[in-house]
C-alpha cells in the first residue's frame, strides 16, 4: 500500500530528475576515473623524472668538478621536479 499518490505530472516529473540524478551519478564516475588516471600518469612521470635526475647528478659527480653553470641547471631541475611533487600531497 502506498502513502503517497501522485498525479501522472509529478510522477513524470519524478521520473525526469531520476533519470537526471543517474547520469549525474555516472558523470561523477566517469570523472574519478578520469582522474585516477591521470594521476597514475603523473606518479610515473615523477618517478621517471627524479630517476633522471638522479641520473644526472651521479654522472656529473662521477666526472668530478662541475662548473655553475651545470650546478645552476641541477639546481633548476631540483626545484621543478619538487614543485611537481607539491601538487600531490604526501599522505
Amino acid at each position: 500500500m502506498s502513502f503517497f499518490r501522485f498525479s501522472i505530472v509529478e510522477t513524470d516529473r519524478l521520473d525526469r530528475i531520476e533519470s537526471k540524478l543517474r547520469k549525474i551519478m555516472a558523470t561523477q564516475a566517469e570523472l574519478a576515473a578520469k582522474l585516477s588516471s591521470i594521476g597514475d600518469e603523473l606518479d610515473k612521470a615523477q618517478a621517471e623524472i627524479v630517476a633522471a635526475i638522479q641520473a644526472l647528478k651521479d654522472a656529473l659527480a662521477a666526472g668530478g668538478t662541475t662548473t655553475p653553470e651545470v650546478d645552476a641547471a641541477v639546481t633548476r631541475l631540483e626545484g621543478s621536479a619538487k614543485a611537481l611533487d607539491d601538487l600531490n600531497p604526501d599522505a
